[in-house]
């Protein structure tokens, strides 16, 4: 038999199958059906296709539609949603009604936020995953208004969460003899401040070797085969501000962990107990720390006032005032460093004017990158602009 003879048995196969389906209310298996008939109806023996199959099809597709909405089926819902969005190529469906499918299927993510498959215990980090899914499905769509009115179901649904039982701490102690750390301060604590201060400044032994980190990296993830199969992201004032969408995106979730690890056991173990020894038993004031980073030519003076305050104010004790002080102030200091050095720091959007370039855009040039050296670039990187840790 040639193709047009079994395009024609499996035609009244198709019809047969579907006169069951309605028979039957059972609408499942009209989705696998549907698919095949379009895959016929593109091809060259598309004239062998009766229109009342196809009308047929799109009539049980509809059925299956409402009926997997009345039982808050919702997947299955979108699924058929979607399947009969594909018969607009057809010229089955108006775009009219395309776009009450699309609607749709948003609404559908949303009473799903609800329902959650009728789980007794509902999860707010649930509710806020599928209030996601519709604010992306509305905003593909055009439906800013609904856009707008997802942000707000979405806040509303991770601030019950952050109130909520739903999360859970998991730590494990590590024992670090005291010895080890005081071996460590004792080469600091052997010379006057001043030179403490500069052997701080100079070695590089604080900063986290990149090789080492992404080394410990590969090797926890290796361990771990499930890792890339859970989620990960970063939630701040009751909204995602980042997620890892791909397996690069995840590496390097895993990566900033890591860092940030690194950082906070030496910041915690040694700079923190050292700073108090030198503050409270060698004399250290934050006049000397501010002597000392203006002592470098590159640094500008424009800087000096608002630096002065922000360690002023850490020595006082305030040190939420002084982060917000000093952080704004590194970025600073940093381009007008540059700039004397002779980099440029600005980019030019219209006519003659310039703009400075985002911090990020600025760290991700090529010539800085090289000028900073790859440890130190990496840390500022981190510390100052990545948002996954």
């Amino acid at each position: 038999m040639g193709n047009k003879e079994w395009i024609e048995i499996i035609l009244k196969k198709i019809e047969s199958t579907l006169h069951m389906f309605d028979k039957n209310k059972d609408y499942r298996w009209t989705l696998e059906l549907s698919r095949l008939l379009r895959n016929i109806l593109g091809s060259k023996l598309s004239s062998l296709v009766d229109e009342n199959i196809v009308l047929l099809c799109v009539q049980l597709l509809n059925n299956g539609r409402k009926s997997y909405w009345d039982n808050k089926e919702y997947y299955m819902h979108r699924k058929f949603c979607e399947e009969i969005i594909h018969w607009k190529k057809f010229k089955r469906i108006s775009k009219e009604e395309e776009q009450q499918l699309q609607l749709e299927i948003g609404r559908s993510f949303e009473e799903e936020a609800v329902h959650q498959q009728g789980r007794e215990q509902k999860s707010s980090m649930v509710k806020a995953h599928f209030y996601e899914l519709a604010m992306r499905h509305y905003a593909n769509i055009g439906r800013t208004d609904k856009v707008e009115e997802m942000k707000i179901l979405i806040r509303k649904a991770y601030k019950e969460w952050e109130e909520s039982d739903e999360l859970s701490v998991v730590s494990a102690e590590v024992p670090i003899p005291t010895h080890e750390i005081e071996n460590m301060m004792r080469p600091y604590l052997e010379v006057d401040v001043a030179e403490s201060i500069d052997m701080i400044a100079k070695p590089i032994d604080f900063i986290p070797d990149i090789n080492n980190v992404e080394k410990l990296t590969k090797e926890l993830i290796a361990t771990s085969p499930l890792y890339h199969l859970v989620t990960k992201g970063l939630i701040d004032d009751e909204k995602k501000v980042a997620e890892a969408k791909n397996d690069e995106e995840s590496y390097q979730w895993a990566f900033s962990q890591n860092y940030v690890l690194h950082l906070q056991m030496v910041l915690n173990m040694i700079m923190v107990p050292l700073f108090d020894k030198l503050m409270n038993e060698r004399g250290l004031t934050s006049e000397l720390i501010v002597n000392k980073i203006f002592a470098w030519p590159l640094m500008s003076k424009k800087n000096k006032p608002f630096v002065e305050l922000g360690i002023k104010k850490f020595f006082d004790g305030d040190y939420v005032s002084s982060i917000h002080i000093l952080v704004p102030q590194f970025e600073s200091t940093l381009r007008r460093m540059f700039a004397a050095a002779g980099y440029a720091t600005t980019s030019i959007k219209k006519s003659t004017a310039q703009h400075e370039e985002t911090f990020n855009e600025f760290l991700n040039r090529d010539d800085i990158k090289e000028a900073l050296g790859e440890r130190i670039h990496k840390l500022i990187q981190m510390v100052m602009v990545y948002k996954l840790k």
